[in-house]
This record gives structure tokens, C-alpha cells and sequence, in this order.
């Protein structure tokens, strides 16, 4: 059964300062998400995009949740998935979230990300 539904766009411009300031990468990215070396415009607009549409799918809004405890890292295919801890997971389940489904797509411009929470159902 699906519980929520998300979605959002970035503008990639908008995150081309932040290339350069360390501190605000740290500040809304996880530990487990942060390679230095491979950190592109790109990659920050699809996971704040995610980070948002996670948030929208939830109903909650980041109401007591914070950027850096949803982490969007990749399995072994490049798939993206999510993980979650502190507040972004325990929203998670009490809305009784069994599932995550996430897409991201990139278009010159601009970064968008899908997202679908699921219960079992």
C-alpha cells in the first residue's frame, strides 16, 4: 500500500558555491554520502532534491528532521536507495514505511527525484 508520495526539483546552479564551502556540504549531507573526490553540482542538486521529496512523501515536512539523517547512496547495480537515522528514521516508522522507492534523473539544468513510501499491505 503506498503511504506517500514525493517529489522535487533543483536547480544544479544553486548548488555551485557550494563546491567550495566544506562546512555547508557537512552540514546537510551524511558522513556516508560525502566523497570529496567525486562531489559534483550533479550529485549535491539529485540529493537534496531526494532529501526533499523524502520529507514530502512523510507528510512531514523536515519538522524536526535534519538534512544530514537521510543519507542517498547507491548498491552495487547504482541504484539509489536511502538511509535513514535519528528523526528521518523514526518518522519513517511511525508511519509504518516498509519500502522506499526512489528515482532521481538528471536534465542539464536541473535535478529532480521521485519518491514512494510503501507499507506491506
Amino acid at each position: 500500500m503506498i503511504l506517500g508520495v514525493g517529489v522535487d526539483i533543483a536547480k544544479n546552479k544553486r548548488f555551485t558555491s557550494w563546491l567550495i564551502n566544506e562546512k555547508k556540504i557537512l552540514r546537510f549531507f551524511h558522513k556516508k554520502e560525502i566523497d570529496f573526490s567525486k562531489i559534483t553540482v550533479q550529485m549535491l542538486a539529485s540529493r537534496f532534491a531526494a532529501k526533499e521529496a523524502f520529507v514530502k512523501a512523510l507528510g512531514t515536512g523536515f519538522h524536526n528532521i535534519e538534512l544530514k539523517s537521510i543519507a542517498v547512496l547507491k548498491n552495487a547495480k547504482g541504484q539509489p536507495y536511502f538511509y535513514l537515522e535519528g528523526e528521518a528514521k523514526k518518522a519513517f516508522e511511525r508511519l509504518g514505511g516498509e519500502k522506499v522507492h526512489l528515482s532521481l534523473s538528471h536534465e542539464k539544468e536541473y535535478a529532480i527525484a521521485f519518491v514512494v513510501i510503501e507499507s506491506r499491505m
